[in-house]
């Protein structure tokens, strides 16, 4: 499982490559795109493997 922000295009490929698959949105503390620094409630894209999904 891994976690990046959802505006992360180069992040979520690398993912993606390594064989993980979206699996939702988490809302943590992070970065948001369009806005200044780190917020509580930031949305990020949540990823699983795909051969491990039952």
């Amino acid at each position: 499982m891994a976690f990046t922000e959802v505006h992360d295009r180069a992040s979520r490929a690398v993912m993606e490559r390594l064989g993980l698959r979206p699996a939702g949105i988490i809302r943590r503390e992070g970065l948001v795109e369009g806005r200044t620094g780190i917020h509580p409630d930031a949305p990020l894209a949540l990823f699983r493997r795909v051969d491990l999904i039952r």
